[in-house]
């Protein structure tokens, strides 16, 4: 019998868990009110308790209930008020979770509980006002989350003593202080207390000495200081940011090391860093920026590291680093940007290590870089742009490579030299020197050495520079860029660049009148660009050159006449007709027949040849000193393009001569722009073959008063009118500013006296020229903005 009643003894707890769903869902108040019918003697759940549903009011049915084995969460209830009816619940086996309850005023019914085993998160209950309901838990084994209660003023009836992870006070605007706290002496995880706009101090969290993880406190309109804080490690991040009217860090001076990252940040009355005097090391990122008032980094005096990138950026009243004189490494970038009063960099003099990149920029008064002298390399790359007062970059002294992103310097509007980069002698990457007007000299290069394999050396747009030198250290780059300096006379300085693996761009450099610096060039694996160059007259600087592998567009030079060099006209021999465009260029680089014509040796025997305008006419003359069976000169002129020739008269030769014999001839009717002429000598017919003959170089000149053709309107929308002014059109072509025919149109020779229309709708803005080619051979051209 005894046995008996001891194994009853033992099965009644079973039998009261056999009353209950192992995990109790109510969705309703209907599934409420029937939950003692439904689940008779239910007292200890074994699962989770989850209320959530639309139209509950009352879970007063869920009374009896005195243990729930896993979670209790209570939810999305938008009509309910309190939680009476918890209230025997002793133990939950996991969290507990009350959030956006919307009419949730209390949480009485927690009352009974005194440990929550999981994480205790109570957020989003709007209308909430006091946690008094959870005043006996005094330990909460996971998280604990009070969060986005914009009624809550006072957690001041907590008792809780430990957690087992974060805590985590944010978004409750009412909140006025962290009272109720004050048992808690360590966070394993996080500290966040962050978003509480009335938060006035911080002295619920006095006796917290360790921070597991990361300490934030942040986005507070009224906390003026955190002088009660009394912390000692932080295993993470420290964030202190958007806090209005904090005016010191002061109450941080016990933290010796950050093992994450240091953000001070949107702080906008705070003048130093002071509060941080224990900091030694930085292991993460340190942010300073956006702290409107920050005059000086005082406070950081005793740190000597960061292990990842120093940012300081949009401090707009920071005048000096002061504070950062121990600071000898930076594991990743050095930023120093949008300072409206820096001055210097001197407070660096001790950083002697940047691993990453070194950026520069928007920095209104800044006028030197002393400071800097003793860092001898930037890890990725240097950019210094957009700093106005930059007189010179002295400071950098001591550099001697940059990484792999290379150098930009630009938009420094007061920079004379390059002088502190004197040291400087590899960057593995571009080196990329713009918009720096006032840029005089670039001498301070002298002893950089090399470019990374695919580095580019850019120089555009510096308004007062006279020439390259500094760059002879070079032999070798990627892509070469000199463009848009109008200044620059010489490219002396490019004197031993011997090779060019991609792309070679002269071009729009108004006094740069030859190419003479880069006469050791031998190779061009890309393309050759030359355009608007307006003093440039010759190719003859180019006297190594061996080799083109692109295409070569010469264009728009205004007194280019000689191109027909004996290297370039090698090169020439090796190109499709379509891998060259050379146009509006003057003497034999008129055209590209214009320039190979010019290459082909004419004999001896012609000493002379020119033209020149008389008049509407052009008076040719020439002279031999020698002729053996001459019999004729055939004069063939062309126009600008050189494409096609027509014999326009004809004069005797000689026969036989050995003395220098001078020959004239009047074209009546010259085309209006560039007209070319040639001779062609014709040998006596013999044993009724024809004479052989040979042709001389092209001579040209150009008539700009004889009208041609007309092109309107100009600019063009969706239409352009092409109209002869004399002969008949046979074809309209468009080209595009790249040189990219993009529009041709052939036209019935017998009815083409009439305008063409063209139709440009599709053809996006920009400047176009359209070359008209004549049903004679004569092509002429015309520019046109297409809007």
């Amino acid at each position: 019998m005894k046995k008996i009643y001891l194994l009853l003894v033992a099965l009644l707890p079973l039998a009261s868990w056999a009353q209950c769903p192992t995990d109790l869902v109510i969705n309703d108040q209907a599934t409420l009110d029937n939950f003692v019918t439904n689940n008779p003697g239910c007292v200890n759940l074994p699962g989770n308790l989850v209320i959530e549903g639309a139209d509950i009011v009352d879970i007063g049915a869920l009374s009896t209930l005195t243990s729930v084995g896993g979670s209790i969460t209570v939810r999305n209830n938008a009509l309910l008020t309190t939680l009476t009816g918890l209230g025997n619940i002793v133990s939950a086996g996991s969290s507990v979770k009350i959030y956006s309850n919307p009419l949730l005023e209390n949480l009485d019914g927690l009352q009974s509980l005194t440990a929550v085993t999981g994480s205790l998160v109570i957020d989003t209950n709007a209308v909430l006002k006091n946690v008094a309901g959870i005043r006996n838990v005094v330990s909460v084994a996971d998280s604990l989350v009070i969060a986005m209660s914009d009624s809550l003023k006072s957690i001041g009836d907590l008792t809780i003593a430990s957690v087992g992870s974060v805590v985590e006070i944010y978004n409750n605007p009412a909140l006025e202080s962290l009272a109720g706290l004050e048992s808690l002496t360590a966070v394993p995880g996080d500290l966040i207390v962050d978003g509480n706009l009335i938060l006035q101090d911080l002295a619920g969290i006095a006796n917290i000495s360790s921070v597991g993880g990361s300490l934030i406190i942040g986005t507070t309109d009224s906390l003026r200081s955190m002088t009660d804080l009394g912390i000692v490690t932080v295993g993470n991040a420290l964030r202190i940011g958007y806090n209005n009217q904090l005016a010191s860090l002061a109450g941080l001076e016990n933290i010796t090391q950050i093992n994450g990252d240091l953000e001070i940040t949107n702080n906008l009355v705070i003048k130093s860093l002071t509060g941080l005097e224990g900091l030694v090391s930085v292991e993460g990122n340190a942010y300073v920026d956006f702290n409107d008032s920050l005059v000086n980094l005082q406070g950081l005096n005793q740190l000597t590291s960061i292990g990842g990138e120093l940012f300081l950026e949009y401090d707009l009243m920071l005048e000096s680093l002061s504070g950062l004189e121990q600071l000898a490494s930076i594991g990743s970038h050095l930023t120093i940007a949008d300072t409206d009063s820096l001055t210097d960099l001197s407070a660096l003099a001790n950083l002697s290590s940047v691993g990453g990149g070194f950026y520069l920029f928007g920095n209104l008064v800044l006028k030197s870089l002393d400071g800097m002298q003793n860092v001898p390399s930037f890890g990725n790359e240097m950019v210094i742009t957009f700093n106005p007062s930059l007189e010179s970059l002295d400071g950098l002294d001591g550099l001697t490579s940059i990484g792999d992103l290379g150098a930009q310097i630009v938009f420094n509007f007061s920079l004379k030299n390059l002088d502190g980069l004197s040291s400087l002698n590899a960057i593995d990457g571009d080196l990329m020197i713009l918009y720096n007007f006032a840029l005089s000299s670039i001498s301070g290069l002298g002893n950089l050495q090399s470019l990374g394999t695919g580095g580019a050396l850019v120089v555009v747009a510096n308004d007062s520079l006279p020439d390259l030198q500094g760059l002879a250290g070079l032999t070798t780059v990627y892509q070469l860029f000199v463009e848009m300096n109008p200044s620059l006379k010489s490219l002396s300085g490019l004197d031993n660049l011997i090779s060019i693996t991609d792309s070679l761009s002269i071009s729009y450099n108004d006094s740069l009148a030859n190419l003479d610096g880069l006469a050791a060039l031998q190779s061009i694996g890309g393309g050759l660009l030359m355009t608007e160059d307006s003093l440039l007259t010759s190719l003859a600087g180019l006297s190594s050159l061996n080799s083109i592998g692109g295409t070569i567009t010469i264009v728009d030079n205004a007194v280019l006449e000689t191109c027909a060099t004996t290297k370039f006209c090698y090169i020439l021999k090796t190109k499709a007709f379509e891998d060259v465009l050379i146009e509006n260029n003057l003497g034999n680089c008129g055209t590209r027949e214009m320039v190979d014509l010019a290459c082909i040796q004419l004999p001896v025997t012609l000493i002379s040849f020119s033209v020149k305008k008389e008049g509407r006419t052009a008076r040719l003359e020439w002279s031999t000193s020698e002729e053996t069976n001459s019999d004729y000169f055939e004069i063939q002129r062309s126009n600008n393009s050189g494409k096609s020739w027509v014999a326009v008269g004809k004069t005797a030769a000689a026969g036989e001569s050995a003395v220098v014999k001078a020959y004239s001839f009047i074209h009546s009717n010259p085309l209006n722009g560039i007209n070319l002429y040639r001779l062609k000598m014709v040998d006596q017919a013999s044993g009724g073959n024809a004479g052989a003959f040979a042709l001389s170089s092209i001579q040209s000149v150009r008539f700009d008063e004889i009208p041609v053709l007309e092109i309107y309107p100009n600019p063009v929308a969706a239409s352009l009118i092409v109209r002869p002014v004399n002969g008949i059109i046979r074809e309209v072509a468009l080209y595009n500013a790249a040189g990219k025919c993009v529009v041709v149109r052939s036209l019935n020779t017998v009815s083409s006296r009439q305008p063409a229309t063209i139709d440009t709708s599709h053809l996006p803005g920009g400047l176009y020229v359209a070359k008209v080619a004549y049903a004679d051979g004569a092509v002429h051209t015309g520019r046109f903005v297409k809007k």
